[in-house]
């Protein structure tokens, strides 16, 4: 059964997330406290160079400290569309405009503690573009196989969790 909310609080709005502390009542009557991280969504794409070769990009993740390998993402803004928003990040991010977009699913990341929902497809008929990066990210495209990047998910070099949900699901697929 639904919990009921009974007040909503914003304890901070930044430019991307905003926090939020609500209050609740239980099914069983008890008040507590649900705070989680409000996401505008997010969009991420496998991109297909050809039927076997895929596009990743490396970069510097704040959060964890660490360079992830990772597949072209970025955050839908208002009044965009997911299909938009990934065509516009795969320009940036690679350099490269899809001629096709398969949609493959869409998830929840962490239900936990955001409402964040990121919109994954498979990109294919990659056209060269020449699009400026944004003046924040660093990244590095990384061009492999897909069954490199398979393996790479069993070794556990590939940690994110939109990229492994998407190699799998396209593999899943394929088979």
């Amino acid at each position: 059964m639904k919990e009921n909310t009974f007040e909503e609080k914003r304890i901070f709005s930044g430019n991307l997330l905003k926090f939020n502390a609500d209050r609740v009542i239980l099914t069983n009557g008890i008040k507590t406290y649900r705070e989680y991280v409000s996401h505008p969504g997010a969009v991420a794409a496998l991109p297909f160079l050809n039927s076997s070769e895929i596009i990743l990009v490396k970069q510097y993740r704040y959060s964890v400290g660490d360079f992830l390998l990772e597949i072209p993402a970025g955050t839908i803004e208002k009044g965009e569309t997911p299909e938009d928003c990934i065509t516009r990040e795969l320009q940036e991010e690679i350099n490269y405009k899809p001629g096709c977009l398969k949609n493959l699913s869409w998830v929840y990341l962490t239900p936990g503690y955001s409402n964040e929902k990121i919109h994954l497809f498979k990109a294919t008929e990659l056209e060269v573009c020449s699009k400026e990066a944004e003046e924040d990210e660093n990244i590095e495209v990384v061009k492999m196989k897909i069954e490199e990047a398979l393996s790479k998910i069993h070794s556990g070099e590939i940690k994110d969790g939109k990229t492994v949900i998407a190699i799998l699901s396209h593999i899943n697929r394929a088979v």
